[in-house]
């Protein structure tokens, strides 16, 4: 499940599907709470959850992280 907003994608949970073929309506919730949250950081809160590890950026060859 993934998210863009501003520019900003929020990749939140991946899964191969061979492994299961989705997610359940309380994976979906909660996943949709988590992205809420996640899109309503400024930059500061982003630079704070990244600092402690509890996101993780993620950059292609033309991003300029």
């Amino acid at each position: 499940m993934a998210t863009k907003i501003a520019g900003r994608w929020f990749f939140l949970y991946g899964f191969s599907k061979n492994e299961r073929s989705n997610i359940d309506k309380d994976e979906l919730r909660v996943l949709q709470e988590v992205a809420r949250e996640l899109l309503g950081f400024d930059d500061r809160q982003l630079a704070i959850a990244l600092a402690a590890g509890e996101i993780v950026e993620i950059c292609d060859g033309d991003d300029k992280a």
